[in-house]
This record gives C-alpha cells, structure tokens and sequence, in this order.
C-alpha cells in the first residue's frame, strides 16, 4: 500500500539521520492526473518550499521587505541546466507570493506561489544573470537553493493534488 510506502522509506534510519527524506501524501498518478496537471499549465499556480543559502547574512530588514512583494513580474531566459532540451527565449512569469523566514544568519527558508512553469532554482540564484529580477539581486547577494519541494499545485484555486 502507499501508505506503507511511506513508512518504510520515512522510516530508514541511513536515509533520515540528516532529516534528508521525508514524504508524505503519496497519491496514485493516474494517466487522467498527469493530463489534468498539464492541461492548461499557464494558468495553474504551483507552490514550493525551499531552503536557501545566502553569502552574505541577510538582516531582518531585508526579509520583511522580500516578504512584503507579491505579484513580481520576471523574466526567464531558458535556464543553463536545461538549454540542451528547450528552446532558448524568454518566458514571462510571475512570483504570486512569497513567505521567507530567516533559520539562520545565511539561511532562509522560502515558501512561494508561482505561476507553473516557473524555474523557481532559476528564480533564487538568478542563473548567471537570466532570470530577473531574482531573490539574489533583491537582496543583495548571492544565493543558492539547497533544498526544493513542491508544496502544492493548483487549478484556477483548487488543489489538483
């Protein structure tokens, strides 16, 4: 059973000693599932979870202002990592929302809504410069993604899984 599932892989000490797999909510992906995720992309929503490092420590001062953007329009020139496989152009989106949380002098821990399609790694290191603007530039700073989960997608504000 997938509940099964989950508990043996929660439950492998080797895997979580570190904290570094955790799941939960397993769901049959049906081929209807799949076809309904992808169906009308652009106007789904995504949110994610991430940990993020910074160079430089970020000041509270800084995290209210991260936390007090919404709608932020940017811009996406396909990514480095996956060039060989898309199209090169620009795509426009949109950071509907942004949670960020301070774990630590150079850590935070980002929850945001996106419009899908979004490369929200991309979005928080600025790769290279091709994706702005990004939370790197906006604070100042560089920035990497360590860990990177989806929370949720939504369709038109309902969960789709």
């Amino acid at each position: 059973s997938l509940e099964k599932m989950m508990e043996n892989i929660n439950s492998k000490t080797e895997m979580n000693e570190k904290g570094s797999i955790d799941v939960s909510n397993f769901k049959i992906a049906t081929s209807s599932i799949y076809s309904q995720i992808q169906e009308g992309a652009v106007e789904k929503k995504k949110e994610y979870k991430c940990i993020v490092e910074t160079t430089d420590e970020i000041s509270p001062e800084s995290i209210s202002k991260l936390n007090g953007m919404k709608d932020w329009d940017i811009i996406q020139k396909t990514p480095v990592r996956v060039v060989h496989r898309r199209a090169v152009m620009n795509r426009k989106k949109c950071i509907h929302e942004l949670k960020a949380v301070s774990i630590g002098p150079k850590m935070l821990e980002i929850t945001c809504l996106t419009s899908a399609g979004t490369y929200v790694k991309e979005f928080v290191s600025g790769d290279f410069g091709r994706t702005q603007p990004n939370v790197g530039s906006f604070l100042g700073t560089e920035a990497c993604i360590l860990e990177l989960d989806v929370i949720n997608i939504f369709d038109q504000g309902n969960d789709i899984v």
